[in-house]
């Protein structure tokens, strides 16, 4: 898995590496594109949990952004958005993340023309968007 550096992610759980490296290891929810072989009705990518190994003194904890638990009723996946668009929702779908997945929201719009209001996640290497009404902010998480 690789990640971009200078990007907010939410700590799962953190330890220390095993392998005696002195890095802290955080468990993060990040979209991945683990099938390459994918028909084209499948989404981009998938949310998937792993562990991102951070040398000491290279991360830092925050409390910018606003850590955000992916929630859809009916279903085990939340889709995830490349716009912050309803019309046409379908063909803008770049990947899905299970429920309860947690990523940190930078900010949020409101979608021109509707009262329909977006948060912004980061996922598969690029910005992406979740819907509000299937968003829960999580309490007292560090970034």
């Amino acid at each position: 898995m690789n990640v971009e550096t200078a990007i907010s992610y939410c700590a799962i759980a953190q330890t220390k590496d095993q392998a005696g490296t002195g890095d802290t290891m955080y468990e993060i929810w990040y979209g991945a594109e683990p099938n390459l072989n994918k028909t084209p009705r499948d989404p981009v990518g998938h949310a998937i949990l792993g562990w991102l190994a951070v040398p000491p003194g290279a991360s830092q904890i925050s409390s910018d952004g606003t850590a955000i638990s992916l929630i859809t009723n009916g279903s085990i996946v939340s889709k995830v958005y490349g716009k912050p668009v309803s019309a046409g929702t379908d063909d803008n779908v770049i990947g899905d993340a299970p429920n309860n997945s947690i990523f940190v929201s930078m900010f949020t719009v409101i979608e021109d023309g509707t009262n329909n209001l977006w948060y912004e996640i980061n996922y598969n290497h690029r910005q992406a968007w979740v819907p509000a009404a299937e968003v829960t902010k999580v309490p007292n998480r560090n970034n």
